[in-house]
C-alpha cells in the first residue's frame, strides 16, 4: 500500500493529497537544509529514512494530534519491517550469522551517525549504549520529538523477534532517557 492510499483510508482524498504535497515540500526543504550540515554518513540515513518520516509526521500533525499521528505512522511503516525482521531472525539463528550480525553492527556504530560506547562484543553478547543519535537530533531540530518514538519503537520491530540473539532494552533517547541501551544476548543454548 502506498502512503497516498493509506492516507486516503485515514482522511478524505483532498486532505490526503494535501498531506502528501506538504510532506514532499517539507522533505525537499529539509534535505536542502541538512545536506551542507551533515556528514556523508549522516546525510544518507537522514535523506533515505529520517527526513521523509519527519516530513510526513509534520504534515499529518497539521490535521491530527501527535499521538494519533504517531499511531498512523506506526500502522503504515511497521509492516514494512516484517521481511527484514524475519531475515534477521534467520541470520542470528546460527553462530556464524550472529558473528556476521555483530561485525556489521559494530562497523556501523563507528560511523558518526551515533555516539556509542561498546561494552561487549563477543560470542555471548553485543552490548552498547548510544548517547547521541542522528534520529533524535533531527527529530528535535524539527520540533517533533514525538516522531523519534517511531524510530525507537521500530527497533523492537526489527530485533524483537530474534530468538537466538535476544534483543533487550530499557532506555531510549526518543523517550527522553540519557541513552539507548542495546543488548543482544546469545540465547542459542549452544
Amino acid at each position: 500500500m502506498t502512503l497516498q492510499e493509506f492516507l486516503e483510508n485515514k482522511f478524505d482524498k483532498n486532505t490526503a493529497k494535501t498531506i502528501i504535497e506538504r510532506s514532499d515540500a517539507l522533505y525537499n526543504e529539509m534535505c536542502a537544509e541538512q545536506k551542507p550540515r551533515l556528514s556523508k554518513d549522516q546525510y544518507k540515513p537522514a535523506k533515505n529514512k529520517i527526513l521523509k518520516r519527519i516530513s510526513v509526521f509534520k504534515a499529518m500533525r497539521e490535521y491530527e494530534d501527535e499521538d494519533k499521528v504517531l499511531a498512523h505512522m506506526k500502522e503504515f511503516y511497521y509492516p514494512k519491517f516484517e521481511k527484514l525482521a524475519d531475515m534477521l531472525n534467520k541470520l542470528t539463528g546460527t553462530a556464524t550469522g550472529r558473528a556476521v550480525f555483530r561485525k556489521f553492527f559494530t562497523a556501523n556504530l563507528k560511523k558518526d551517525v551515533w555516539k556509542t560506547t561498546v561494552k561487549q562484543s563477543d560470542k555471548e553478547a553485543l552490548v552498547f549504549d548510544i548517547t547521541e543519535c542522528i534520529y533524535k537530533s533531527l527529530c528535535d531540530y524539527y520540533d517533533c520529538s514525538k516522531c523519534c518514538e517511531l524510530f525507537c519503537d521500530g527497533d523492537w520491530m526489527m530485533f524483537g523477534g530474534m530468538q537466538k540473539f535476544k534483543f533487550q532494552r530499557k532506555y531510549t533517547l526518543g523517550y527522553n532517557n540519557s541513552r539507548c541501551d542495546f543488548h543482544f544476548i546469545n540465547n542459542s543454548g549452544r
